[in-house]
């Protein structure tokens, strides 16, 4: 990267893509299937086109129609058949936007429409992409106990839409036919591949140059592929300078959202409320066309008891088509509703041992020694018990529960005795991991390589961090080190050509896995300062835990685990039906915190992220009422290394907010989103 478009990006000059461009450059405007499936029966346009303009369809794309997405694949522009609505079909490009909205309306598309697949059920097995089956052990001696306590339930999480961001625009430089892509993205190696097999290109011919993604925008890893293959294929065809820019209300039709989720369990505890079996059943929507099923799938099976502590396991994951969207991959990592779904059956299992929820957690939280069902142990306690304190005793968490416990009591005895109002109050935990576990053929580990020279001390860096100012953090911490000036300090992203690292820099992999090779190689070449010439150079690598067993599914995949927990109070007015969140309490055990800032961005972000999810479908909900949402923060910084904390919050929060409306209601809740009917009383 050239040195000074980084300093203009760090001075805030160049933000995004289009900010460096210029007035000789086209632009692209989509034409997408306006149904949901249906064969392509005509594509055509009843008027010549002017001059610069152009119709780029399936058919002119001189590669492979094909991008290749982890273990799925889409085709860029549909050719013969449509699977999903919105589906790009076409491009139009030319120099003027407006003229290409009346070209639009010159272009004829006919297509015939098919029957759809099938909706989203827990059942179908028909159209599965991916499946895992796992038994650790047999609930057969089990079954005819008397003492032992059997628990089932059914969840079903509806999809998830993106909240608002700026959209990932993509322009492409076209220099003698070397393609310099200019995007938002942190997976830079994949737009590279998907290019040069789509327009048959060596890789020299393929540049990428990328820019800062903003906080908490998820399409950083699905869609800068797509828009930058958009991008250079009107250059190759075009010949000239193109740029994709997309109007923040179709924001919706090109970032992918997350999918329906359902999942049954069934567990078996004994009188002490030990967890002695599960059952987790569990389909994930994929869309028309299922990207990450295997990495989603075994994701959401590492993590089957979530944070508690059960060996004895019986799962069955799957991932399923459907006549939709393909849907994203989250910062959760799609644990977000298995968590939810967990943590809201620990309610009903608290209930049904007549313990509270508190007592329950603390029976089977996982401890050091024991860990999770794969063999896995944990060679330190992950402090849910402090997470647990941090939150609770600021909260008066016990005392308030039982209290609105014996209220409900007294309700159910004495039906009259209604208030106009009721409270509720629930404590939820949860975690997150960095790192993916599919392993894929031509994926590399992330590389980190820095050099001493003359000139100053280069950083190469396998993708740009999720955040500008780490720029900042990693220069003065190599100025202080090295005893250079930060100005002959540069940074080169995606300079290696073979630097094709493992999974995105989602899950926090800049904070938890860059940051800490940046500071090992620091370290080495301080060592080295003034016992040996210059140039100094320094690599560290990092490759996923050679201790999984992904056929066995044995071991333990990450390198960072960070927990997380959350009390909600809140008020339910069975008037009107509205609900008022009175407080929030988040504890999160981050590590060291190198930007506190965007760390606290990042939760109230994800906070507003959580309520547009739970509350999706519900029009006259406005759970701040006239004031700011009130919430208490605290990291617990419990080692010296960064942890993830994207997604963390979207895995504690929602099971948290039901819960109080449980409690509040007298209703179990088993659905998201959640809508009045789901929390009134019955007259």
């Amino acid at each position: 990267m050239n040195e000074r478009y980084l300093k203009d990006k760090l001075l805030g000059k160049i933000r995004y893509p289009q900010n460096n461009t210029s007035k000789k450059i086209l632009y692209i405007k989509l034409i997408c299937s306006p149904i949901e499936r249906g064969s392509i029966e005509e594509l055509s346009w009843t008027e010549p086109f002017p001059k610069d303009y152009f119709l780029i369809k399936a058919k002119d794309i001189p590669g492979k129609n094909t991008i290749d997405f982890g273990d799925g694949s889409f085709p860029l522009l549909a050719d013969e058949e449509v699977y999903y609505p919105y589906q790009p079909i076409a491009l139009l490009v030319g120099p003027a936007p407006q003229v290409l909205k009346e070209l639009e309306e010159t272009v004829k598309l006919k297509i015939n429409k098919k029957e759809i697949l099938p909706e989203f059920n827990i059942s179908e097995q028909e159209q599965c992409s991916y499946q895992r089956e796992i038994r650790t052990s047999s609930s057969d001696g089990l079954e005819n106990k008397s003492e032992i306590i059997w628990v089932e339930d059914y969840f079903e999480m509806e999809g998830q839409q993106h909240s608002s961001f700026p959209p990932a625009h993509s322009r492409c430089q076209n220099e003698g036919m070397v393609f310099n892509i200019h995007c938002i993205t942190q997976w830079p190696w994949i737009i590279k591949k998907n290019v040069q097999q789509l327009l048959k290109l060596p890789k020299k011919m393929v540049k990428i140059r990328c820019y800062p993604c903003e906080n908490h925008q998820e399409s950083k890893i699905f869609h800068p592929v797509q828009t930058a293959s958009f991008c250079a294929l009107a250059s190759f065809i075009s010949k000239k300078n193109c740029l994709f820019q997309i109007n923040p209300e179709d924001n919706y039709f090109y970032a992918p959202p997350k999918g329906k989720v359902g999942i049954y369990l069934k567990a078996a505890c004994n009188h002490r409320g030990e967890l002695l079996h599960l059952k987790l059943d569990f389909s994930l929507e994929g869309g028309a066309y299922p990207l990450w099923s295997k990495e989603r799938v075994d994701r959401m099976c590492f993590f089957t008891s979530g944070v508690y502590h059960c060996r004895n396991l019986e799962i069955h994951g799957k991932m399923q088509r459907t006549t939709s969207m393909p849907t994203g991959l989250f910062p959760d990592g799609d644990l977000s509703s298995l968590l939810t779904s967990i943590e809201l059956f620990s309610n009903i299992m608290a209930e049904e041992c007549k313990m509270t929820p508190l007592e329950w957690k603390t029976v089977n939280l996982i401890k050091r020694g024991n860990g999770w069902f794969t063999g896995a142990l944990l060679a330190r306690n992950p402090s849910l018990d402090e997470l647990i304190k941090a939150v609770v005793e600021p909260s008066d968490y016990q005392r308030k529960y039982s209290a609105y416990q014996y209220q409900n009591h007294l309700i159910k005895k004495d039906s009259s005795k209604k208030p106009q109002k009721s409270k509720g109050i629930a404590l939820s935990l949860g975690c997150i991991a960095n790192n993916f576990l599919t392993q894929q053929r031509d994926q590399s580990p992330a590389t980190i390589s820095m050099t001493l020279d003359q000139q100053g001390l280069s950083i190469e860096l396998p993708a740009p961090p999720g955040h500008g100012q780490l720029y900042k953090i990693w220069s003065s911490m190599a100025s202080e080190a090295l005893s250079i000036d930060e100005n002959n300090i540069r940074f080169d992203i995606y300079k290696s050509e073979e630097n094709n690292p493992e999974g995105p820099s989602c899950f926090s992999r800049n904070v938890t896995i860059i940051h800490h090779q940046i500071k090992q190689c620091i370290n080495q070449i301080a060592k080295k300062r003034f016992r040996e010439p210059l140039p100094l150079f320094e690599t560290r690598r990092f490759r996923r835990s050679r201790n999984w067993d992904d056929d066995n599914f044995k071991g333990h995949p990450y390198q960072h685990l960070s927990w997380g927990a959350a009390v909600v109070e809140l008020e339910l007015n069975h008037e009107d039906n509205s609900i008022n969140i009175q407080q929030i309490y988040i504890v999160l055990e981050s590590g060291k915190i190198l930007l506190p800032s965007v760390a606290s961005s990042v939760v109230n972000q994800a906070i507003g992220q959580s309520l547009q999810w739970i509350f999706k479908s519900t029009e006259n909900y406005n759970p701040m009422g006239e004031n700011t949402l009130p919430f208490n923060l605290q990291f617990l910084e419990t080692s010296k290394e960064p942890k993830a904390l994207d997604g963390l919050v979207q895995n504690i929060l929602p099971a948290a907010i039901m819960q109080a409306i449980a409690q509040a209601s007298c209703k179990n809740q088993h659905f998201l989103p959640v809508t009045p009917g789901n929390w009134e009383r019955k007259k």
